[in-house]
């Protein structure tokens, strides 16, 4: 392989190269009928915790981060969801595995929570790759579709047609030329997903539609073109807050299911969910008006108000 293309291809691919496999934190999860073990599922913060205590019938938010990132930082809209009497649980996952692999993971979780509570209205709410997770643990892995509850899949800036800076891991062509280099360096890079998150992946070209259970998909677009996540002294954008085009976020054949909706914001990557510390107020009303997240009650709304205010 030309050095020329070499380098391309690792330069593309530096900016996957941080997700970086951190042991997943897992805690008890407990549906009213004793503590269980479910891999990766732990409260939405980094404080020390003993357990999540899930025994009401609130309608609950399983969430999923994306890469460079863990459940703990999405306290934020965990506390939002929670103030509107919905419960929240995160999934951990270590970054570098495939994408199969964690969505069989995931779906054994969820499976379990609907044998636990069978009647229990479910959201799985996925950021970036943590949006390309959750369709895959409902559309390509095996599990349990037995019917009960209602089960509703929201996804944030998730790259469904493949990341672009990916491309090169999926030209057959240059893994021969190379003498297997390319795939050696895309490996190293990005870990075992590297044959899932370009956009030759069959996942993408050719993605299984979501399982029967499964009530509908809400596709929370972001323009970030344009957006800054760091601003210098001199008040210059010293680091954009641009990941994915709104091009590598779309997919048809996603879009052909009738349970299939989106929005699009325009909003930074990090910016969207707060992660990076603002307000994520597009986010939250896109899904207000989706209902994933609850208007708050009148007699409510002046505190959640004040949480938001406050929590910022």
């Amino acid at each position: 392989m030309r050095p020329v293309t070499a380098l391309a291809l690792g330069v593309g691919l530096f900016s996957l190269a941080a997700c970086a496999g951190a042991p997943p934190r897992s805690v008890p999860v407990d549906f009213g009928q004793g503590p269980i073990a479910l891999e990766g599922f732990a409260p939405c913060s980094d404080a020390p915790s003993s357990g999540v205590d899930l025994s009401s019938d609130d309608p609950l938010v399983v969430i999923v981060h994306g890469c460079f990132a863990s459940g703990a930082q999405f306290r934020v809209m965990s506390e939002l969801f929670e103030l509107n009497g919905q419960r929240t649980v995160c999934f951990n996952y270590d970054d570098r595995h495939s994408l199969r692999a964690t969505g069989r993971t995931l779906r054994r979780g969820l499976d379990t929570i609907r044998r636990r509570a069978p009647s229990r209205e479910i959201t799985l709410l996925g950021h970036s790759q943590g949006g390309l997770i959750s369709r895959v643990a409902l559309s390509e892995v095996d599990g349990s579709d037995e019917e009960g509850g209602d089960l509703h899949l929201v996804t944030v800036s998730s790259p469904f047609s493949g990341i672009a800076a990916a491309e090169h891991c999926g030209f057959v062509w240059l893994h021969v030329l190379s003498f297997g280099i390319t795939p050696g360096i895309c490996q190293a890079i990005t870990g075992h997903k590297w044959t899932e998150i370009h956009p030759s992946a069959r996942l993408w070209q050719q993605p299984r539609p979501l399982h029967a259970m499964v009530t509908s998909h809400v596709q929370i677009l972001t323009d970030e073109v344009g957006a800054c996540r760091r601003v210098d002294d001199a008040g210059e954008c010293a680091e954009d807050d641009l990941v994915f085009s709104l091009r590598e976020q779309r997919n048809e054949e996603l879009e052909a299911d009738d349970r299939f909706r989106s929005r699009v914001l325009t909003v930074g990557h990090s910016a969207v969910t707060g992660s990076d510390g603002s307000l994520p107020r597009a986010l939250i009303d896109a899904l207000q008006r989706e209902g994933v997240l609850e208007r708050p009650a009148p007699e409510r709304a002046l505190a959640f108000e004040r949480l938001v205010q406050r929590i910022f």
